[in-house]
């Protein structure tokens, strides 16, 4: 399980491309990997200079499954995406060429999570399957790309699993 702090691709590309520059609402949001411009600075935000297990945290929550994606926020909500073993805690055995290789049937899940209380508003399975190949050698898990959004949509992309498209309530 992994544990999501507040403050803690192909999809995310395609998607940037398309909508150009952040607008004035993606600059006060977090819309994708590395922030509104996609250089890892927000212009709006004043986070804290340093915590701990419990200075500067104002809540945490366990993430069922493996995923390397990182967080987005777009106003009240922070979207995540994983991958759920179905039926064991730890799927596959690693491979010569690193990675794991799929033996169990996953969930890939898409959350969307109240950013003042932790709370799971909305997650929704994109797709269960067997992955068909082993996954990366350096993170082991096939839910590595971070979700985009641009405010009406969310994009969830699980490599060879499938591109998503959700509006921001959860419709596929």
């Amino acid at each position: 399980m992994r544990v999501i702090l507040i403050y803690s691709a192909v999809a995310a590309a395609l998607f940037t491309s398309a909508i150009g520059a952040a607008s004035p609402e993606a600059e006060r949001n977090w819309p994708q990997w590395r922030g509104p411009n996609a250089n890892g600075v927000s212009s709006q935000a004043n986070p804290p200079l340093e915590w701990s297990e419990t200075k500067n945290v104002k809540w945490k929550v366990e993430i069922p499954g493996r995923g390397s994606s990182s967080p987005i926020v777009w106003n009240d909500r922070l979207y995540l995406l994983s991958a759920v073993p179905s039926n064991t805690p730890i799927a596959g055995t690693h491979n010569p060429r690193g990675g794991v290789n799929p033996r169990v049937p996953h969930k890939f899940i898409v959350y969307a999570i109240d950013r003042q209380t932790g709370k799971t508003v909305w997650e929704r399975i994109a797709r269960e399957s067997t992955p068909h190949e082993a996954s990366h050698p350096d993170n082991g898990t096939w839910a590595s790309s971070s979700a985009v959004t641009d405010g009406q949509h969310l994009i969830a992309f699980f490599e060879s699993e499938g591109l998503y498209a959700y509006d921001m309530n959860g419709t596929l």
